[in-house]
Parts: structure tokens; C-alpha cells; sequence
């Protein structure tokens, strides 16, 4: 029985268990980190495989009948050889679908290449001897010789051209005319060019190195003007009050040895001019014997006069010596001013023609011995011309009647005669005046008191004596009146501090004339100006440059 025992062991399968369990485990297999690949087998439908294979030999079939078509049925080529040594290569082809299809190549020969470009190089710089003459600016010709070879035949010819510095440049030409020696002459004058060209650099820096060496000499120069000014201010600080300042017997001591070394160059200076101011009026002296030594009136008018510089002598350069010297100087001008030989300086000029012919035989017949009243006539007309002139000068620039300008001229007369000048001295200083604007009246003021500035400060002429006073009067606005009251004062300051101080009336002028507007810009006063301008010049002794120092 037991031999026929039979067990029965069938199984159904779960699907959906089955699919559950498939599930997790592939979620199980995406996770774990041994799974390296997974191939996927994906069933086609066998139809849709047969329409792509037929899709894909119909396509190799349309592009091998392309491909036959492209094909090269017939090709052509045709090479062509130029002058220049190239060769061109075309090649045509024409294709199976009737296209034609042209190909060029161009091929070089190097060699020959490079040789052709010699060649025109060479023939551009040929020139004739006439294109290289426009180019050899200032040469000429100077030499031309021929060379000949054994022949007797003219193988080339040799041109020396030369400048006006000497400079010679040899060419070299064939016998047709051409250059051989192109470069070389291109070169040379290249270089020459080159050093020109240096050269002006160089000058022109030269001129920049002047210039700039003359703009530091001018500033080291405003520098020491403008210390040197300071310096004055500081002198000038140095008063009285400051002296009784000074607080210990050290600095007094001190101040008392300046100023006495002051005083000494002080008293050094009025000897000389002392020594000058006598030189001077002997000289004068001098002359005016040697002139109207014949005039009887001459002669006693010196007497007086030389007894006066005697006393002098004996007193010396002690007390105010500038105006006795003046007021010597004033007379010696009257006495000239009176001199027989040349009387009434404005008298018409027929009169003066009738008296000098009517004395001419006498001059003729002692000319030897009277030469000097001949010559005094001969001035006496020149002064009559002079006085003429200048008086049409003023009628230029005035506008007055005839009875005014006759007036005028006997005005002037008695200025001239009152302080020892000219009339025609009185006549220029009214012109000077008049041009500046003022009325005749005014201006004929101005011009006494400018000859008086002129006699006091022994100004050589009465045109500097103006523009002295001019610079004063615009710089300080000085108004004119008819009387010269003011323009008087103004004189009588400078003489005033030119007798008691080391410097000139003239001195005085000469620095306000530099200096005057600007001193009135400052705001000081005339007073003011001179006492700056006295105590600048005590030290250095020149107005000019304290006039400059103070603008």
C-alpha cells in the first residue's frame, strides 16, 4: 500500500500578490547601490519595423542618384604662361546634370618675381640731372667735367655743385643725363637737413635758456628792489620817537653812532656839493666874461657878484649855501639878460634887421677885433626865429586873440626879466603846459614856477623841470589856479628839503617823476612822499633807483 501511496500537490497563482511582490522588489532593486545596469527589452511590432527599413533604402537610393548627378563628366584645363613669369591654370568642369564649374590658379615664379621688383625700384629711383637740380636747393653749378674711357667716348660726366657756405656735392651722371649717384646725394642732403634742423633746436633752446636766465635775473632783481625798498621803510622808521624808545643805554649808544654816521656822509655830501655848485658858477662867471667882456654894465654887474662868491669862499659849505648860490646864479642870468650886445631879446625882427644892417659896416671893418658882437647879433636873430616859432607852437595848441597872445608876450617878458630866464624859456614851459589842457593864464603860472624850479634846482632844462612837475601835479591831483599858489608850494617843498638834506631839488623831482602815482595810490600826501623819498636816498644816493624802488 504503501508502495502505490501518492501525494497530490497542485498550486494556482495570485496575481495580485504576484505584481505586489514584483513591485517592491524592483523599488528595492532601484535603491540598492550594487545596481549597476538595467537592460530593458522592449517588444516592437514587426509592421512598423518593415515601414522603417523601406524608408531607409528609399533614401540611399535618392542619394545615390544625387551623387550620380554631381559626377564629373568632361574636365578641361588650360594653362596660360605671362610675361611677368606666371602661370594661370583654368579648369573647367562640366557636370552629369549639365552644370559647368570654372577653377583659376595663378602661379608665381619667385625668382623672377623678385628680380622685376628690383628692376622697378632701380627705375624709380633713376632721375635726370635736371629733377635732382630742383631738389639741390640753394646749390648751383660750379664745375661740370666729362670722363671718356679708352675709346675717346664720353662714358659719364662729373657735376660739383657749391652753396654760399662753400658746401660741394659731386654728381655722377651717364651720358644721357641720368644720375648715378642718387642715393648718395638724397643721403647727404638728408643728413644736412638733420643738422640743420639741430641746430635751430639747439639755437631756439639757447633762446629759451636766454630767456628764462633773463626772467630770474629780473625777479632776483624785483626781489632786491622790493628789500631794498623795506630796507627804507625801516630806515625812515627810525625817528625820534623811536630813539627816546629805546630802553637801554647799549641801543642808544648804538643810535647815536648810526646817526652820526649819517650826519658825516651828510656833510660829505653837501661838500661836494658845495665844490660842485662853485666850480659851476665860476665857470659861468667865466663865460659871461669871456662874452660881453666889452659891456660896461657886464663888468660892474660881476664885480658885485664876484665879491659875493668870495665871502662864500670863506664861509664854506656852513649853513644854507644852496640858495646864496641860487640867488648868484639868478643874477648872473640878469646880468646876461641885460648885456648891451644883446638887448631888448623882443624886439620885431625889422627893427632887428634895420639895427644890424645899419652897424654892419663898423662889424666888417673891426672884424678881428669885435668877432664877439657879431656873433651876438648872429644869436640875437637865431633867438628872434626861436621866439617866433615857439610862439606859433602855442597858438597851436591854445585858442586866444591876437591882443591876447601880445599880451602874452609882455607878460612873459617880465617873468623872464623877474627871475633872471628867457622870454623864450617862459614861452616853451607855457607850451608844455598849454598841451596838457590848461588855459593860457594857467599855464603861463605853471611856466614861472617851473623856471623858478629850474634855477633853484640847476635843472639843465626847462623841459625836464616840466615833466618833474607834470608827474607831481597829475600824480597828486594838484589843482592850478591862475596865481600858481599851489604849484608854488610844491617848488618851495623841494627846494626847501633840498638845501637842509642829502639830495637835490632836481633829485626830488627826478623820483617823484617815477614814483609819484603810485605814492598817491598808497594814500600819502606830497610831505609824505618827499620825506620817504629823502630818507630812501640818504643810503644809496640815487633818486632814479629810489624813484623806481617806491612804485
Amino acid at each position: 500500500m504503501s508502495d502505490q501511496l501518492k501525494i497530490l500537490i497542485s498550486a494556482e497563482l495570485n496575481q495580485g500578490l504576484a505584481l505586489r511582490d514584483i513591485n517592491t522588489a524592483i523599488k528595492a532593486l532601484g535603491k540598492s547601490k550594487h545596481l549597476q545596469k538595467l537592460n530593458l527589452k522592449i517588444n516592437v511590432d514587426e509592421s512598423f519595423v518593415k515601414s522603417i527599413n523601406k524608408f531607409i533604402e528609399s533614401t540611399g537610393k535618392l542619394n545615390a542618384a544625387l551623387a550620380s548627378q554631381n559626377n564629373v563628366v568632361q574636365e578641361t584645363i588650360t594653362e596660360h604662361r605671362k610675361l611677368d613669369g606666371s602661370i594661370q591654370k583654368t579648369t573647367e568642369q562640366i557636370l552629369k546634370n549639365g552644370e559647368i564649374i570654372n577653377r583659376t590658379k595663378v602661379i608665381h615664379d619667385a625668382n623672377k618675381k623678385a628680380i622685376q621688383a628690383e628692376s622697378q625700384g632701380y627705375e624709380s629711383q633713376i632721375k635726370t640731372l635736371q629733377q635732382l637740380e630742383k631738389e639741390l636747393i640753394g646749390y648751383t653749378l660750379a664745375k661740370s667735367k666729362a670722363n671718356k674711357n679708352a675709346y675717346g667716348q664720353v662714358s659719364s660726366y662729373s657735376n660739383t655743385y657749391q652753396n654760399e657756405l662753400g658746401q660741394k656735392i659731386n654728381v655722377r651722371t651717364d651720358p644721357t643725363g641720368k644720375v648715378k649717384n642718387y642715393d648718395e646725394i638724397t643721403d647727404y642732403l638728408k643728413r644736412q637737413q638733420d643738422v640743420l634742423a639741430q641746430e635751430q633746436a639747439i639755437n631756439k633752446q639757447r633762446e629759451q635758456n636766454a630767456k628764462e636766465e633773463y626772467n630770474t635775473r629780473k625777479a632776483l632783481q624785483d626781489k632786491t628792489e622790493k628789500e631794498q625798498a623795506a630796507h627804507y621803510k625801516q630806515l625812515e622808521a627810525l625817528d625820534k620817537a623811536h630813539y627816546q624808545a629805546l630802553k637801554t643805554d647799549k641801543e642808544r649808544k648804538e643810535a647815536l653812532e648810526k646817526t652820526h654816521y649819517l650826519a658825516l656822509q651828510q656833510n660829505a655830501k653837501r661838500e661836494q656839493q658845495y665844490q660842485k655848485n662853485l666850480a659851476e658858477t665860476e665857470t659861468k662867471i667865466a663865460d659871461i666874461k669871456r662874452r660881453f667882456g666889452n659891456d660896461s654894465s657886464v663888468s660892474s654887474g660881476l664885480v658885485g657878484i664876484e665879491n659875493q662868491l668870495g665871502q662864500m669862499k670863506s664861509v664854506g659849505s656852513i649853513g644854507d649855501f644852496k640858495s646864496r648860490f641860487d640867488q648868484l646864479n639868478t643874477q648872473l642870468k640878469q646880468v646876461a639878460a641885460n648885456a648891451k650886445t644883446a638887448t631888448s631879446h623882443t624886439v620885431g625882427f625889422g627893427e632887428a634887421l634895420k639895427t644890424a644892417m645899419s652897424r654892419f659896416p663898423v662889424w666888417m671893418a673891426a672884424a678881428t677885433l669885435f668877432y664877439a658882437p657879431i656873433r651876438a647879433l648872429q644869436n640875437g636873430i637865431q633867438y628872434i626865429y626861436e621866439l617866433d616859432t615857439e610862439m606859433t607852437n602855442l597858438q597851436k595848441v591854445t585858442e586866444n586873440t591876437a591882443e591876447e597872445y601880445r599880451q602874452f608876450i609882455q607878460d612873459a617878458r617880465g617873468i623872464g626879466d623877474a627871475i633872471g630866464g628867457l622870454t623864450l624859456d617862459v614861452v616853451k614851459s607855457t607850451t608844455e603846459w598849454a598841451r596838457l589842457g590848461y588855459t593860457i593864464q594857467e599855464a603861463k603860472a605853471l611856466a614861472k614856477e617851473t623856471l623858478v624850479y629850474q634855477n633853484v634846482g640847476d635843472i639843465e632844462s626847462a623841459e625836464k623841470a616840466s615833466q618833474a612837475l607834470i608827474a607831481t601835479i597829475k600824480g597828486f591831483g594838484v589843482e592850478v589856479d591862475v596865481q600858481g599858489k599851489n604849484i608854488a608850494k610844491v617848488v618851495d617843498i623841494y627846494n626847501e628839503v633840498g638845501n637842509k638834506f642829502a639830495i637835490s631839488s632836481q633829485g626830488i623831482g627826478e623820483a617823484m617823476r617815477r614814483s609819484a602815482a603810485s605814492l598817491s595810490g598808497a594814500g600819502n600826501t606830497i610831505e609824505q612822499s618827499v620825506a620817504m623819498i629823502t630818507a630812501a636816498n640818504t643810503t644809496i644816493q640815487d633818486p632814479a633807483r629810489v624813484g623806481n624802488a617806491l612804485i
